[in-house]
């Protein structure tokens, strides 16, 4: 059987050793943006998961089966009391 030789791509040039990785890594995380808090990070991946869409969709479905307005009062309130509880953690 034949041992065929591969050809030098030239990748072990481009990529750098573990330490200089490290470094770079340390320079470039300093510039990137961060979280105030956890609970931020927390409803931003909620806020991802759960999509826009479904958002608007609940209410929608709630009042073409009758019971859009009562809806629409309870998640005002809803979102009112969250948005207490969290300004108060925060602050």
């Amino acid at each position: 059987i034949k041992k065929q030789k591969l050809t030098d791509t030239g990748l072990k040039d481009r990529i750098l050793p573990h330490r200089q990785l490290g470094e770079l890594e340390v320079e470039e995380a300093g510039d990137r943006p961060k979280w105030d808090n956890k609970i931020q990070y927390l409803l931003t991946c909620i806020g991802f998961a759960v999509g826009l869409g479904n958002v608007w969709r609940v209410p929608y479905l709630c009042q073409s089966y009758g019971g859009g307005k009562q809806n629409s009062v309870t998640q005002c309130r809803l979102m009112l009391t969250l948005n207490k509880k969290i300004d108060n953690r925060c602050s």
